[in-house]
């Protein structure tokens, strides 16, 4: 099918999305989940604290890191400006929820996800997400380049380990968020992106209220271990929650000239939806639904599992792949990609001349209050 009929496809889908109310707003809803999330982060800490009981305070600190996810993935919603019609609100939800609570920067987050991953998800080169050298080689392309044989085992330890390292994950997402500000401050006045100021305040408090304050009343090792402890669990339930919906082999990768050609086939191709529970659901927070995110990320994630049936029969009758895991079964080929890098897709079926994605089909960066900066410049030339 050509590219055009497509498009006048998709914009059919979309206007019959829009007609169904998939893209109003559920801020009410989504606030009312964001609190009871932080109720559980807090409560749970706070109980952990404070009890002697091993097994209670066990239980107390996995119900803090499920509410710190659940948090972090409407923080997610928030991001791309899909929890309310009114920016400041996006706004609140994301820098309280990354920056002050998970210590995330949101401009990077913004910077990485919204502007480079979504536009090229999977594409090799330009989306940093599927590129975790130099200790691990998610893709062909990746483990093809010259190692010494001692590179190549640690790299095969690495990988068979990765259980054992995830706990490093959120310290991960730590260290790239204060690199990124420090490069940001580094700039011109006039080229740093307007809210880098607020982003390195709320970083700079999360380091006050969860470090600074506690060691008024508890030992530093204590404090120490505590948030080591919370930020390790949760580096493993960001893995389960993010890692599902791009990394099974299943989830192409793409070549970096793939990055120009049609829309929704490099959404579908890249992408995967994974089943949960009525749990999961709201741990996730609609990132179960990874094609219908990618395909709609302006919609508030309340509606993706009601609007998947659409979308699956868009993607079935205009060719397009549309597959779903089980959860389980999705963790376990993330972790076999370490192990057996996918391949990488160096054509596509469908070609189109503008590499930008059709009008509407991001958030726009605008509204959060974050510039758009110029993609182009930034990334590597294509192949």
């Amino acid at each position: 099918m050509p590219v055009s009929e497509l498009n006048a496809a998709a914009r059919e889908l979309r206007e019959r999305l829009r007609a169904e109310g998939y893209f109003e707003h559920a801020a009410a809803r989504v606030l009312l989940a964001w609190g009871a999330h932080l109720a559980l982060l807090f409560g749970g800490l706070a109980v952990f604290v404070t009890s002697d009981v091993l097994v209670l305070r066990a239980v107390a600190m996995l119900v803090s890191c499920f509410g710190g996810l659940g948090a972090a993935t409407i923080g997610h919603t928030a991001s791309h400006n899909a929890v309310s019609e009114h920016r400041i609100v996006n706004q609140v939800v994301t820098f309280v929820t990354y920056p002050l609570l998970l210590m995330l920067s949101a401009t990077y987050w913004h910077r990485s996800h919204v502007q480079v991953h979504h536009p090229s998800p999977n594409v090799v080169g330009v989306d940093d997400d599927c590129d975790l050298r130099p200790l691990f080689a998610l893709n062909e392309q990746h483990a093809s380049e010259p190692l010494s044989r001692v590179q190549r085992v640690v790299r095969r330890l690495a990988s068979l380990a990765l259980p054992l390292l995830l706990p490093f994950n959120g310290f991960g997402m730590h260290r790239q968020g204060w690199s990124h500000l420090v490069a940001e401050l580094r700039k011109p006045r006039r080229a740093r992106q307007p809210l880098v100021v607020l982003d390195v305040a709320c970083m700079t408090l999360h380091l006050v209220l969860w470090l600074g304050m506690p060691m008024l009343w508890f030992s530093p090792a204590k404090v120490l271990g505590v948030y080591a402890l919370r930020v390790g669990l949760m580096g493993f339930g960001l893995f389960a929650i993010l890692a599902p919906g791009h990394f099974p082999a299943e989830a192409e990768c793409l070549d970096g000239s793939l990055r120009g050609t049609s829309f929704y086939e490099r959404q579908t191709r890249t992408s995967l939806n994974f089943r949960t529970s009525l749990v999961g659901r709201v741990l996730c927070s609609g990132l179960e639904y990874q094609i219908e995110h990618h395909l709609f990320p302006s919609v508030c994630h309340v509606h993706y599992r009601r609007m998947s049936p659409l979308v699956r029969a868009f993607c079935e009758q205009h060719g397009l792949p549309h597959r779903t895991l089980g959860w389980g079964e999705a963790l376990w080929k993330s972790w076999l990609v370490f192990l057996r890098p996918k391949p990488v897709r160096r054509a596509l079926a469908l070609a189109e001349n503008a590499s930008r994605e059709p009008a509407g089909a991001s958030s726009p960066p605008a509204r959060i209050g974050m510039r758009a900066e110029p993609l182009r410049s930034s990334l590597p030339p294509a192949a």
